[in-house]
């Protein structure tokens, strides 16, 4: 079977989980090819071939370079639109581009991960669509990816709702497809990454989709190095912000902090590690990002941006994790899948008034205090080294739950994808 991949071109994520399932994929058999590669030629790096070419995007709206930084991005529409998919023209041009990609790869089946320009396509070709999903991916309401804010969309966004541009593009094509984004890129048929104990959310998967474990993508980066023992045991703090395109602003003073208050070694994961070549503590490294499993082996906890992906390569590792969003879909995250789960803290959180703007409270999740993100940090940090607390037990005990899991789970996603070329035949 020739599978086509379509993961979403911002966030690490995305494209991690479409590799290690069109790993599994092509160790069974199939041909697995992508419609895009990463700015890192991550793709290519992994022997996959790539069809086109990455589409440049500017999420949102920049904030200036500091840790105050925050996207609100209630749902998957808001994060479309601020890739620029609420233009008529920019949402054509996207789908003008992936039909022809799709075309191309004479696929059998085509695999997104909230991709919407490439489900329609897919759509349109009448070739089956799986879709590679979070469990917010199954909201469709303006504030699915944060349910606690009251509205209305415009006092959190500047976008409006895409549902009338996806319309007219149907209109067009003459597709009858739901006026959803995420309806949409669910897919025929939805694999969910993790497990339905991993998330509060726990969506209704109304017969049409399965749970296929974490799918943690670990790509080995020249550059990345676990640090050597040397001295006394001290502990150990991962800090790992993304990929680079959504994150916090100048993470030195952050870094330094926890190096210093705690007497602990850090460990910067960073895509730009050139940026930290000076001003950072003694107790403080830096390295590339990736090797991921490696890392979390070496950590006590973690400290991280609240990623889909980083959250659950933590959990399989048994590690607590202080959450510090700086977008509404990762403090979702923190809040559904580490605080409600009981292995760690959310250290940024957000509220709104009926009809009022958003506040951000740099405080634990839920103290509206407003304080350096530094100290908030550094404090959850401490209750999640402190065993007292709690939290690194409940992380072992959630790590072994997932183990006892995983087996058969890669030969369920096989089947899974295997069963939709059978179904549509």
């Amino acid at each position: 079977m020739r599978i086509l991949f379509f993961p979403y071109p911002v966030g690490a994520a995305h494209v991690g989980r479409c590799l290690v399932a069109a790993a599994l994929l092509r160790e069974a058999g199939h041909t697995c090819l992508f419609a895009a590669d990463t700015p890192r030629q991550d793709v290519r790096a992994d022997g996959f071939p790539v069809l086109g070419e990455t589409p440049r995007i500017t999420v949102g709206r920049r904030a200036p370079a500091d840790t105050q930084r925050y996207l609100s991005s209630p749902s998957m529409d808001s994060a479309f639109a601020a890739a620029g998919l609420h233009l008529r023209s920019t949402l054509r041009h996207w789908f003008d581009r992936d039909l022809r990609v799709v075309h191309e790869a004479k696929a059998d089946l085509v695999v997104t991960d909230m991709h919407l320009s490439g489900a329609m396509a897919a759509r349109h070709l009448q070739v089956p669509t799986v879709g590679i999903c979070e469990s917010d991916y199954f909201g469709d309401a303006w504030n699915a990816w944060m349910p606690w804010l009251a509205g209305p969309l415009s006092a959190v966004s500047p976008y409006p709702s895409l549902d009338g541009r996806i319309r007219d593009l149907c209109d067009d094509l003459g597709l009858d497809l739901p006026a959803s984004a995420p309806a949409i890129t669910r897919g025929d048929y939805s694999l969910v990454a993790g497990f339905d104990f991993l998330d509060s959310r726990q969506p209704d998967l109304g017969g049409r989709g399965a749970y296929v474990g974490p799918l943690v993508w670990d790509p080995v980066t020249p550059g990345t190095a676990v640090p050597e023992p040397s001295g006394p045991r001290r502990p150990r703090i991962l800090v790992t912000l993304g990929s680079g395109e959504v994150a916090l602003g100048d993470a030195t003073p952050l870094l330094n902090s926890l190096a210093d208050t705690l007497a602990a070694d850090v460990l910067f994961s960073t895509a730009s590690p050139a940026r930290y070549a000076t001003g950072l503590s003694p107790g403080v490294r830096v390295t590339s990002f990736g090797s991921v499993k490696a890392l979390m082996r070496w950590a006590d906890i973690v400290v991280c941006h609240g990623g889909h992906g980083t959250i659950l390569a933590a959990q399989q590792a048994g590690r607590p994790l202080c959450v510090v969003p700086a977008l509404g879909e990762n403090e979702a995250n923190g809040r559904f899948m580490v605080e409600d789960v009981g292995v760690g803290r959310l250290a940024r959180w957000t509220s709104q008034e009926d009809g009022a703007r958003l506040a951000v409270h740099n405080g634990l999740f839920p103290d509206r205090s407003t304080l350096p993100i530094e100290d908030v940090v550094v404090s959850a940090a401490a209750q999640l080294l402190d065993p007292s607390t709690g939290f690194r037990e409940r992380a072992h005990a959630l790590a072994e739950r997932i183990g006892a899991r995983m087996d058969g789970v890669a030969g369920e996603l096989v089947g899974r994808i295997e069963g939709m070329r059978s179904d549509g035949e």
